[in-house]
């Protein structure tokens, strides 16, 4: 006869088990409708596309297109828009995927935008921005307004790319007080979305932006060659703050077509090694024979990094090769002939002769 410590046991044992089974038939269950709901997606998209591709040819809706919208045939047209955002570049085609899914899916993705999971929040969020609902604007603004606070930051920083692709000011007003646990690549994809006219608003204010936010507006210039504003980074090599003056250079270094000047020298002497690497990584965009000389002066700098890049730029000049030759064989700096031997090796790698 079992004891009653022993008897709790097997109670317990087997109600766990009974747990355990129960969520196994209920996830096998779900598991079963999901695979259902798909097949079925899968069947309406071959007789959908059609219809679907000729409204966006032609702006003609079919019938089958708008009647008996069901939760199935939403998830379908769904699928397909998404599918067909990511494949055209024509902007009237743009426009009325955009208008369909606004139409068709509005009250849908309002509804997600609530929803108590995280995955379906962001999912309809990346959704929003794909399709360029402008109409969703309000919707997430009011909602963000409501749960700022309270909402976790990968959250708050997909919602912040969502209302820049759909060029929305609010945008500006938002993520510029943003600075705990941002990282400059997502500063950077929240302004390189941003339509040309809002990014060029920035600069109203730009005086009033954090270090972060002013780094990553001149590291988004760079990277997204906004040409019109070369003139104002220009200027920023001016500024008193090294980390402005350093970026400025870096974005600069993105337009290689730009004329030379003299006043880009000093910086080659600046007191900030890392200033002094970008003039010299400049110098080689640049390949304007004033700078050689500087160039080959930074090979006898204190700083590795810095030598390495003055190599490198000598070695982009039409005579570049030779001029490291003549550093390798008599330069009375023992680190400056030991880069220039490095270089002439690496550029033999690219398959660049002696």
């Amino acid at each position: 006869m079992m004891t009653k410590p022993l008897q709790l046991a097997v109670i317990y044992i087997s109600a766990t088990l009974l747990l355990l089974l129960c969520l196994l038939l209920y996830l096998l269950l779900r598991k079963s409708v999901e695979n259902q709901m798909w097949r079925k997606v899968g069947e309406l998209e071959k007789a959908y596309t059609l219809p679907l591709i000729h409204f966006l040819r032609k702006g003609v809706e079919n019938e089958a297109l708008h009647s008996d919208m069901s939760k199935v045939k939403k998830l379908t047209l769904e699928n397909l828009l998404t599918r067909f955002s990511d494949l055209v570049c024509d902007e009237e085609i743009r426009d009325r995927i955009r208008a369909f899914a606004e139409r068709h899916l509005l009250q849908t993705y309002q509804i997600r935008l609530n929803h108590r999971r995280w995955t379906v929040r962001m999912t309809t969020l990346v959704q929003i921005d794909k399709l360029g609902m402008k109409a969703m604007e309000p919707y997430i603004i009011q909602k963000t307004r409501k749960h700022l606070h309270n909402m976790p930051l990968d959250e708050k920083i997909q919602i912040y790319r969502t209302l820049a692709s759909l060029g929305s000011a609010v945008v500006l007003e938002l993520c510029f007080n943003e600075e705990e646990g941002w990282s400059d690549y997502q500063r950077r994809d929240i302004l390189d979305r941003m339509p040309s006219a809002l990014f060029d608003g920035i600069f109203k204010s730009f005086d009033s932006l954090s270090p972060s936010w002013k780094w990553a507006v001149i590291d988004t210039i760079g990277i997204s060659r906004k040409t019109n504003w070369i003139p104002l980074v220009e200027t920023f090599l001016h500024s008193e703050d090294v980390e402005i003056r350093i970026r400025s250079l870096k974005a600069l270094c993105m337009f290689s077509d730009m004329p030379a000047k003299q006043q880009y020298m000093i910086h080659a002497r600046s007191s900030y090694w890392e200033e002094r690497m970008m003039a010299a990584k400049w110098f080689g965009v640049l390949k304007h024979e004033m700078y050689l000389p500087d160039l080959q002066e930074l090979m006898t700098d204190l700083s590795w990094w810095v030598r390495s890049q003055a190599a490198q730029s000598i070695l982009q000049y039409p005579d570049g090769r030779n001029v490291l030759h003549l550093i390798r064989s008599g330069h009375d700096d023992r680190y400056a002939r030991d880069m220039a031997q490095e270089w002439l090796e690496r550029g033999s790698e690219y398959g660049t002769l002696d």
